[in-house]
């Protein structure tokens, strides 16, 4: 008989093979038709962007769940490519809207194809359940991910309340 904590350590298991499978096919070989090796953030902040044409870096930062300055890293890359343009807003002038460039609609586009080919394996593969499955793993991927946040802050407040041995 499996106990409930084997079921969650295979759970674990599972997921980080799932998590290894998305790393590698979001490999940063792939210049989804820009003709520059994209990592997994820069695609989806250009992915981010296109569906918010001009968001800010404090919007994109937090549906990113990281650092406006995480942010500002990536998007000083994709700068440099040619990928996003930023203006600044006539409302505040320290804050800028970002848009994609063409060739960041390229890669935008690019990008939306690798996700409806995914879609449609997935699609196939579980055929008439394939809804109740979505319905399913969504609800359980909001709550890992509140449990998780929970978690995540738990473990940064002790960390931070942990002697350093400095006194």
């Amino acid at each position: 008989m499996t106990t409930e904590r084997q079921k969650f350590d295979q759970l674990l298991d599972l997921f980080e093979q799932v998590k290894a499978k998305l790393e590698l096919v979001h490999t940063p070989t792939r210049d989804y038709e820009t003709g520059f090796p994209l990592y997994k953030v820069e695609i989806h902040t250009i992915q981010l962007i296109g569906n918010n044409p001009g968001i800010n870096s404090t919007d994109l930062a937090a549906r990113m769940g990281v650092t406006k300055s995480a942010v500002s890293q990536t998007e000083n890359k994709l700068l440099k490519k040619g990928l996003i343009r930023k203006t600044h807003l006539p409302t505040d002038a320290r804050e800028s809207a970002l848009e994609l460039t063409d060739l960041g609609w390229k890669g935008f586009h690019a990008h939306e194809g690798f996700h409806t080919q995914i879609y449609a394996a997935v699609r196939q593969h579980f055929g008439e359940s394939f809804e109740t499955k979505l319905d399913t793993f969504g609800i359980a991927m909001v709550d890992l991910n509140k449990i998780l946040t929970r978690y995540a802050q738990q473990s940064v407040q002790c960390l931070k309340n942990k002697p350093t041995g400095n006194n």
